[in-house]
This record gives structure tokens, sequence and C-alpha cells, in this order.
């Protein structure tokens, strides 16, 4: 509390309305002290008197100095108010380059692992010959597949499991490792969010959710409802809210939709 009242005082001291009244009272003081001492006894015809003089100049000199210290001390107060300008400034551009470091961090680890994701399905592929499915095809095939058990008894009543492993579990080869990377993505994004938020939420310029939804937008379809199926499969609560708080499934309900709605209230 102290230091604040101090940081205050020489705030409104070291202002500039209040330097410049200060500066033009003291030289005004000085040059009053000047007239009054020399106005009264001055001659033009008469010659010095050196003991006058000597006492007029201590007369002016103990005046005088007070001012003079006084205004060396306003002159300390206007270097240490630049100094803590100059400060803050530094500080703010630190917290500008820093800030503007984490941003390019987080994006070139983010379009790195979302190039691993593209890299990993156009890997994908399975037939042969004329019969060759490749990449989002066979995930939009798995996921039919899927649907096909799943619904063969009506709208999500059948058994998520033998489904699951009819469709994607029996190409876990190929599909494992895609899902790993997604995962990893989805959570890169969430714990940076949540990481820089709680150290400085103010100066937090990274906007997740448009990272967030430019990942979603390079999701084919098939992509979507094989993330779906596997977030079902899995049954995990913490994914299933993940992946709604990121968006992945916002303007895209797909099929498996109504089942992680229920698993969310649950």
């Amino acid at each position: 509390m102290e230091d604040e009242k101090i940081s205050k005082f020489l705030e409104q001291i070291s202002s500039d309305k209040t330097l410049a009244r200060l500066l033009s009272g003291g030289a005004a003081i000085s040059i009053a002290v000047l007239v009054i001492g020399l106005v009264p006894d001055f001659d033009v015809h008469s010659s010095i008197d050196r003991t006058a003089a000597g006492a007029f100049g201590d007369f002016v000199g103990g005046l005088l100095n007070p001012v003079l210290t006084f205004l060396t001390f306003i002159a300390v107060i206007v270097t240490v108010r630049l100094q803590r300008v100059e400060l803050k400034e530094s500080r703010k551009e630190f917290k500008r380059s820093a800030d503007a470091l984490a941003k390019e961090n987080f994006e070139a680890t983010f379009f790195r692992m979302s190039d691993m994701r593209r890299s990993v399905v156009n890997t994908i592929d399975e037939g042969t010959g004329n019969h060759v499915l490749t990449g989002t095809d066979l995930f939009e095939l798995a996921a039919k597949q899927v649907a096909h058990s799943h619904n063969k008894n009506g709208p999500y009543k059948g058994n998520i499991v033998t489904s699951y492993e009819r469709g994607i579990g029996r190409r876990s080869a190929d599909f494992d490792h895609y899902f790993r990377i997604v995962w990893r993505i989805a959570g890169y994004i969430n714990n940076a969010r949540n990481n820089l938020a709680s150290v400085n939420a103010a100066h937090n310029n990274i906007d997740y959710a448009f990272y967030a939804q430019l990942f979603r937008d390079q999701l084919s379809n098939g992509e979507l409802d094989a993330i779906q199926i596997r977030l079902a499969y899995q049954a995990n609560q913490s994914d299933i809210e993940l992946f709604e708080e990121l968006g992945f499934f916002n303007d895209y309900p797909g099929w498996l939709e109504p089942y992680l709605k229920d698993k969310l209230s649950t």
C-alpha cells in the first residue's frame, strides 16, 4: 500500500504540467531574488561596495541554494520517471515478442502434426488390382460397414463393439496410427489453450478455436464418422468432452451423434 502511494505521488509530481509549474516557479523565485536585492541599492554613478556585494552574494546564495537543490531533486524524479517509462515499454515489447514466439511455435507444431495426419491418410489402402481403396474412400467404406452392422436392429440399438470390429477394428493396423495422431492434435490444442490461458489470459493472442476448426475442416466426412465411431467404441467420457469442446462435430451431426450426446449426459 505504501509503495502504491509513493508511486502515485511520484507520478503526480513528475507529470508534465507539474514539472512545468515547478520549473517556472523556480525561475521566477530566482529572478525575484535578484531584482529585490539589486534594485533598491542600484546606482549607476556609485562604485561597487565590496562588503555590500559580498553580503548580497551570501544573501542570494542562501535564498537560491534551496531552490536549486529542489530543482535538482525534481530533475532526479524526471530521470526516474523516464527510466520507468522506458522499462514499461521494454516489458511490453518483450511480452509482444514472447507472444509472437509462442504463437510461432504453436503453429509450427500444429501444422507439422496436420501434415502427419494427411500423410497417414494418403498411405492407407486396401484391395488389389483395380479394386484398391485409398485414403478417405477407405474411411468412408469402414464407417458405412460399421453403420450397417450397428443399425441392422434399429437405430443405435446394435452392439457398438461388434460393429466397430467389422468396419474399423479389422483395419486397426492402419487406422490405429491415424487415431493416435488425431487424438494427439486434439490434446495438443486443448493443452496449449489451458496452459497459456492460465499463465496470462489477458495477453493470450492465439485463437485456439480457429485452429481446432481449421483442423476439423481438413477432415473428410468418412474421417469424422470414423472418429465418432472410435469415441463411441472407447466410451471415454473425457475424450468425448474434449472433441465436443473443440467443436469437431459442429454442423456435422453424423450418424452416431445421438449416441455420443447420450454418453455426455450420463
